[in-house]
């Protein structure tokens, strides 16, 4: 029985066969300087100890990175899953609304404002000019309102936050 010699050097295809890959995959991880040649010439010859080594290294490595990837892609998974619970959960406890939803109420509301504010200036006075005067007033609201919720809406479809455009009015 022979003595085992570490300093054993294998060609490509010897080394391929005991790792159980391609002589052409022997050759990749060459390039990728995972084995070293350390053969003469155009001679591809690998210590069997040094191979082996850097070998099982890259195996490790290479399940290491693949157990984090499925824990980042499982983690993603879980993430978004519950992103999309808590939407779920979220609308059905009414405390999410739809888009175009939000938009209606806000055009309802702000229409029963507008019927509400127009009866004030007959209300008011008697007094056609002072009542002339009140109106223009209201309507000169009104409009600079409408241009604001017409504003919010058009945020709110387009994804925006609509109170973050404009603030000139929250002084």
């Amino acid at each position: 029985m022979s003595a085992f010699d570490p300093q054993m050097q294998l060609s490509s295809a010897e080394l391929g066969a005991l790792l159980g890959i391609t002589e052409r995959r022997v050759q990749q991880l060459e390039t990728e300087s995972v084995f070293a040649n350390v053969g003469k010439g155009r001679s591809k010859r690998f210590v069997l100890c040094e191979a082996v080594r850097a070998w099982k290294e890259k195996s490790e490595t290479d399940a290491g990175l693949a157990i984090a990837g499925a824990s980042t892609s499982r983690e993603m998974f879980e993430a978004e899953r519950a992103r999309k619970l808590k939407l779920a959960n979220d609308q059905q406890e009414a405390m999410l609304v739809e888009t175009p939803d939000a938009i209606a109420a806000i055009d309802f509301i702000f229409g029963e404002t507008r019927t509400a504010l127009a009866g004030i200036a007959t209300r008011f006075t008697e007094d056609l000019a002072e009542r002339r005067r009140l109106e223009d007033v209201i309507d000169q609201a009104l409009t600079d309102l409408t241009a604001r919720v017409a504003k919010a809406g058009s945020d709110l479809e387009e994804g925006r936050d609509p109170l973050a455009t404009d603030a000139s009015h929250h002084a």
